[in-house]
């Protein structure tokens, strides 16, 4: 009886992601890209990252405070990479935040970086 659960809840686990997958199915093109980054770079999408970065500041002080919950490290790596995707949607948005490794003590690790 122990393996049927088992079975039956394996079942449904993958029933509901192939119910979820058709969310993946949509193309996101070059004007959408484009809008991202336009609002991305405006007043307001900035504002719009500095709160989001706020808010992953915020889960990461509650993830060191938990004291080991199990589940708060991994909110606070959802909300870093949430944001992340964001700006790799909008193209070249995070290429401000890059710096180039050629001089002073990055120099030695810059083979590392793709």
């Amino acid at each position: 009886m122990t393996k049927l659960r088992i079975y039956a809840r394996a079942f449904a686990t993958a029933l509901s992601i192939f119910r979820y997958s058709s969310y993946a199915n949509f193309k996101y093109g070059n004007d959408d890209r484009m809008a991202t980054q336009q609002f991305l770079k405006s007043d307001s999408g900035k504002s719009f990252l500095r709160l989001l970065l706020a808010f992953c500041s915020l889960r990461d002080a509650k993830a060191v405070l938990a004291g080991g919950d199990r589940f708060e490290a991994g909110k606070a790596v959802g909300c870093r990479e949430m944001v992340a995707y964001l700006a790799f949607l909008g193209g070249s948005a995070a290429e401000e935040d890059s710096e180039s490794a050629e001089e002073g003590d990055l120099a030695e690790l810059g083979h590392l970086v793709p």
